[in-house]
């Protein structure tokens, strides 16, 4: 819940953000600044999540999360047929479907027990965490850099 919190008052950071300066370009330190502070806050939940053990869970039984993942692919399905996706809504719609399809994966019997094994690196596991972080990382600014790139033509 900690890190669902901090995520939500991110998210609502950046939509003032971005409904102030709508039609204002941003200047390198303002661009910075942002990247930087959006990297810091998404460490943070990052290390809520992974390091931080409170009793503030919402943990949802077996049946009623594979629930919620059914109807999400359900929906997923539909949506493209009855809302045409732009060019914004596209990437959120990719990731959320790619996050439901791994949730069934980890339901399924032929690929449940790759998901649940538990990876010891033992004094090395803070290394595998800055690693998949800075892939992740670095997905995004690729993704960004094309995108970057291909509008700049």
């Amino acid at each position: 819940m900690l890190a669902s919190g901090i995520a939500i008052v991110s998210l609502w950071g950046g939509f003032w953000y971005v409904g102030s300066h709508a039609f204002a370009k941003p200047s390198r330190f303002q661009l910075t600044a942002i990247v930087i502070l959006g990297v810091i806050l998404f460490g943070i939940m990052v290390s809520v999540l992974l390091f931080l053990k409170t009793r503030w869970q919402i943990r949802l039984s077996a049946h009623t999360s594979f629930t919620v993942i059914i109807l999400g692919l359900i929906i997923a399905v539909i949506l493209p047929f009855i809302h045409h996706l732009n060019e914004l809504e596209r990437p959120i719609y990719y990731f959320s479907l790619f996050i439901l399809i791994l949730g069934l994966l980890v339901y399924l019997r032929a690929t449940r027990s790759f998901f649940r094994t538990k990876i010891d690196f033992g004094q090395w596991q803070w290394l595998f965490y800055v690693v998949v972080i800075l892939l992740g990382v670095g997905i995004g600014v690729l993704i960004w850099w094309l995108g970057e790139r291909r509008h700049r033509h």
